[in-house]
């Protein structure tokens, strides 16, 4: 479909492609996205984020290291194609293409790669990224690290639910941890207060049941005073639930987990840009912003994209001919 967009375009944006995985959280709610095999551009640069340097060429053979580096170097009718792996990397377009020389964003054919603006170590090192908490609920664990900056309070962009915490007098509650697990992409609730995350009782029947607390599931709580970020992952027991009850892993040392902290860093942004292709890429690790912003734009298609999360996952403004597919 193409069309002239101002709107916010809210939840889940997902590719209609299947893949087998055996999640030790939740199975995937929806199939998750596997890899397209398609014909290159002769005109092509390479980012491996294993192998890659960006003071390398660009090459296939000589790949650069990171995406943004990439995007820096693109003209009218490149490609720019991403080996399979994670890019942890917030991204802004630079450059615009033409009608006739669009430029194309993509990943490598029959390859998968991710745009995560998650935390690294939450997902290649679980095991030593999480420690128990003397004094916390059972199942409760910290990070072992300590995150500086996270609550910075910046002014949002954008027009969003969220702009109005501050006017609320509910700042200090704004959720700054956001994630998934990372083998189902299934959500991890985004918690406001401690108790919650503490919480026994999951079902809010009087005015005493959420003063107490109200557990939502496994889920992330940050801790503006020591900086660090509180994670429990323990098993629902509302009766309710039945197969929507977590019942996977409960330690979070043994699970990956996609951790975005913070408010207001878009994944992926895109501002007065014209004539570019973004397709078959993985988007994730979202704070309380949107995943994917276009503002100012014009005759950007997105093509096979799965975007995880976001507040939200794609927002448009004032920009022409955006094509969603």
């Amino acid at each position: 479909m193409r069309f002239q967009l101002t709107a916010i375009i809210a939840g889940l944006l997902t590719c209609p492609l299947s893949a087998k995985e055996n999640a030790s959280s939740h199975p995937p709610m929806r199939p998750l996205p596997t890899a397209r095999q398609f014909k290159m551009q002769p005109s092509a640069y390479f980012v491996d984020a294993k192998k890659g340097d960006d003071s390398a060429e660009g090459s296939k053979l000589k790949p650069w290291k990171t995406v943004q580096h990439g995007l820096r170097q693109l003209k009218p009718g490149d490609a720019l194609y991403l080996r399979e792996g994670v890019y942890h990397e917030h991204l802004h377009l630079v450059h615009s293409g033409t009608e006739k020389a669009p430029i194309v964003i993509s990943s490598y054919p029959g390859e998968l790669a991710l745009i995560d603006g998650g935390i690294k170590e939450f997902l290649d090192s679980p095991e030593t990224s999480w420690k128990p908490l003397q004094g916390g609920a059972p199942g409760e664990l910290v990070s072992t690290k300590t995150y500086a900056n996270v609550d910075q309070r910046r002014i949002p962009t954008q027009f969003l639910p969220g702009a109005w915490e501050p006017l609320f007098g509910i700042e200090n509650e704004r959720p700054l941890a956001l994630g998934h697990f990372a083998d189902s992409m299934i959500p991890l609730h985004g918690y406001r207060h401690l108790e919650d995350l503490r919480s026994k009782n999951e079902f809010w029947k009087s005015k005493k049941d959420r003063e107490s607390g109200l557990y939502c599931g496994p889920g992330l709580w940050f801790n503006r005073k020591t900086g660090r970020v509180h994670v429990r992952l323990a098993h629902n027991t509302l009766p309710g639930l039945e197969k929507r009850a977590y019942r996977g892993e409960t330690d979070p040392r043994k699970l990956r987990l996609v951790v975005a902290l913070g408010f207001g860093d878009e994944v992926l942004r895109i501002t007065g840009i014209k004539h570019v292709r973004i397709e078959n890429l993985v988007f994730r690790g979202a704070t309380g912003s949107p995943l994917i912003h276009l503002y100012g734009s014009q005759n950007v298609t997105l093509d096979h994209i799965t975007a995880y999360g976001g507040f939200p996952a794609l927002l448009v403004n004032a920009s022409q001919n955006i094509a969603v597919t």
